[in-house]
């Protein structure tokens, strides 16, 4: 299932990057984000990195 079957750990630590860093960074920015005043704010940066996760994942053609 990895990409590259002769560099493995390199894989498996992006992929746990990916997987940790919304828990890191979420939790430091929604505080500031309700600090703005609502709850607008916080729905409205969630619904912002869905979008540019979304854009980011269309160049992804497919498995090989």
């Amino acid at each position: 299932m990895l990409p590259d079957p002769a560099n493995p750990g390199k894989d498996l630590g992006v992929m746990n990057l990916a997987n940790s860093l919304p828990v890191m960074i979420v939790p430091a920015a929604a505080p500031a984000l309700l600090a703005l005043g609502s709850y607008t704010a916080l729905f409205v940066a969630g619904v912002g990195a869905a979008v540019v996760s979304a854009l980011f994942i269309l160049p992804i053609r497919g498995v090989r």
